[in-house]
């Protein structure tokens, strides 16, 4: 299968593919220079995408691959950063083993993409008491991402439940 046919066939995806499609269009509307350069970058992330097909986590690979452009367009181009009609952040969170960032891309299903160190992650809007909690199943283990006003706890496999503050700009 090819990525786009994988997208089209997934809501998750499908939703993440009308996002990034929806900031590119914002950023390619309003950039003043050096459009090419902007373009070239869309292609190298879009060959990316589509490496993603030939992986044995190909859904995965596509959630990360999506989910991570969203969070560069957002960080990279004020534009897209300013606009809050669907995705928001990226929001950078201070934590005791290493600072992390957080993108959330709301809609029929809701999800956080978090990145720290050399790793990534889409959570899941998942059922809770209070606050936004997000949650994954990876092979290497449960992640859980809780947000609740300017804190986070934020838990991965192996290393257990840390609390996180938003760095404010």
């Amino acid at each position: 299968l090819t990525a786009e046919i994988m997208v089209c066939g997934n809501a998750r995806l499908a939703q993440l593919d009308v996002e990034v499609t929806r900031l590119y269009g914002l950023i390619n509307k309003a950039l003043d220079a050096d459009r090419v350069a902007f373009q070239r970058l869309q292609g190298g992330w879009l060959n990316k995408r589509n490496a993603c097909a030939t992986t044995d986590a190909s859904e995965t690979c596509l959630l990360n691959a999506y989910a991570g452009r969203i969070s560069d367009l957002r960080a990279g181009y004020p534009v897209a950063r300013n606009d809050t009609a669907v995705s928001i952040g990226p929001i950078s969170w201070h934590c005791p083993a290493g600072d992390m960032i957080s993108t959330f891309i709301n809609g029929d299903s809701s999800m956080v993409y978090v990145k720290w160190a050399d790793k990534s992650a889409v959570l899941t809007q998942a059922i809770r008491a209070s606050g936004a909690r997000y949650a994954v199943d990876l092979p290497d283990g449960a992640y859980e991402f809780w947000n609740k006003g300017d804190e986070v706890m934020w838990t991965v496999p192996g290393a257990g439940m840390v609390v996180c503050e938003e760095i404010k700009s």
